[in-house]
């Protein structure tokens, strides 16, 4: 890293942080490490955060004032509904390159960075690069084991999306997709749950994604992340969940459908599931799985027969114990 800042850097990290006390230093020290041949930025949002993440941060800009750029905000700028990424952090990247690392995720590779600036700067049709990382449980009820099977090899949108297979923190993008179509479509025009799918697909529209097999981040599951079984069988997160597949699809073309009516399906026997285990089931919500867009019935139905009769046996007779 050289001494001084230029006024354009070639990477800006987006690091977006809120009550993450117990796992930043982990993610900035990650950050810290990198042995690169070219300046960066470090992009922190902190979304007013109630635990000691500002005064961590206020530590780490005394130490590195040239590097690190935070904003701290007063009240909490998610639960207003405002999209961070795209409304705050996104629009003050100056760097070529973005790469991204959420405040309790973190890099474990100094070489990570300066590989896939490498691989980009040689690589002038290639949008996007990403790799494997290390899923931790924070509270241990598994084990830690690779996020995905992730090859050395490229990576379609479609592929992308069915799998949800890319580690956030692992990825480093081109700036100039967020000036493409695709981009102000899916983040202007729709209001979608999550940023990190859209900014994925948005890329596939600009060029080829590759992925890489090495390990170099720790993608870290914890009860306040976005993937917490408590955030994510929320009613109101899955009912958002369906309308962003059919929101993507809409944008990325209809070999997109086909996936989107499958995570419908899916979303809505899970919230019938959910019901039932709350003890008040939501009929209509089996219904919408399987008559909302009739080709999911055929769809199951001849390609798993088997397991279609299971599961449907399994969710409507199963008996569970009321809260």
């Amino acid at each position: 890293m050289k001494n001084q800042i230029e006024e354009k850097p070639l990477v800006s990290i987006v690091c977006d942080v809120f009550n993450h006390e117990h796992f930043l230093h982990d993610c900035l020290n990650g950050i810290l490490i990198q042995e690169v041949d070219f300046d960066y930025e470090i992009l922190i949002h902190d979304d007013a955060s109630t635990d000691s993440s500002p005064s961590i941060i206020k530590d780490y800009l005394k130490r590195y004032p040239n590097l690190f750029k935070p904003i701290f905000q007063t009240t909490n700028q998610y639960s207003k509904g405002i999209g961070i990424w795209k409304t705050i952090q996104l629009p003050r990247a100056k760097g070529k390159y973005i790469a991204l690392c959420e405040g309790d995720d973190y890099w474990t590779d100094k070489h990570k960075l300066q590989k896939q600036v490498d691989f980009l700067e040689s690589n002038p049709d290639y949008s996007m690069c990403f790799h494997n990382a290390i899923e931790h449980f924070e509270d241990n009820s598994r084990e830690d084991h690779l996020f995905s099977d992730i090859e050395d090899r490229d990576y379609s949108g479609l592929e992308i999306y069915e799998k949800w297979q890319v580690p956030t923190a692992s990825v480093v993008i081109r700036k100039n997709v967020l000036e493409s179509e695709t981009y102000h479509r899916l983040f202007f025009e729709n209001n979608l749950l999550c940023g990190d799918i859209p900014l994925f697909l948005s890329a596939s529209s600009c060029g080829k994604i590759r992925g890489l097999k090495d390990i170099m981040s720790v993608y870290r599951r914890q009860i306040t992340g976005a993937t917490a079984k408590p955030f994510f069988e929320k009613e109101t997160t899955q009912l958002k969940l369906a309308k962003m597949s059919f929101d993507i699809a809409s944008v990325m073309g209809k070999e997109y459908l086909a996936r989107a009516e499958k995570n419908y399906l899916l979303i809505y026997l899970r919230l019938f599931r959910l019901s039932k285990e709350a003890g008040k089931p939501k009929w209509e919500y089996l219904w919408k799985a399987f008559f909302k867009y009739p080709k999911n019935i055929f769809r199951f139905s001849f390609s798993n027969h088997n397991r279609y009769i299971k599961l449907i046996s399994r969710i409507i007779f199963t008996r569970y114990n009321t809260k």
